[in-house]
């Protein structure tokens, strides 16, 4: 008899409701279970965090109060935090933004629009890579 399947976690964090929306529709059917949390801006994301520990963060950049940038590298600077895997979903797509975000910590870099196929993939990869999902 097989273990039951590890249910991850993602937060995704856009402060447009309707990319929120789209991103979790996209992320449902993954080959394992997922749970999808939310968050409107990076403030309620750190909160997130240490209150849920997800096991992966979809990160948008342009937000009110915390951007992205902010947000990832804030979490990257705390040891709890520091190995979850972290996606920005962003309409940035200038290499000056793409370099800051792996600067700062980012595992991947996607823009918006994007494939869902493509999506789903990035995030099966970053989560079975992590936790061999």
């Amino acid at each position: 008899m097989q273990p039951e399947a590890k249910t991850a976690k993602i937060l995704v964090v856009d402060d447009e409701e309707s990319i929120r929306k789209i991103v979790a529709m996209s992320l449902k059917n993954l080959p394992f279970p997922v749970e999808i949390m939310t968050a409107a801006n990076g403030s309620e994301a750190l909160s997130l965090v240490e209150r849920d520990k997800p096991d992966m963060i979809i990160l948008d950049i342009m937000m009110p109060e915390m951007d992205g940038f902010e947000v990832c590298k804030r979490l990257r600077e705390d040891i709890t935090t520091a190995f979850i895997p972290i996606m920005m979903l962003t309409a940035r797509g200038e290499t000056e933004s793409r370099t800051k975000a792996f600067t700062v910590g980012t595992d991947d870099y996607v823009t918006k629009p994007f494939e869902v196929e493509d999506l789903r993939a990035r995030v099966v990869r970053l989560l079975r890579r992590t936790y061999g999902l």
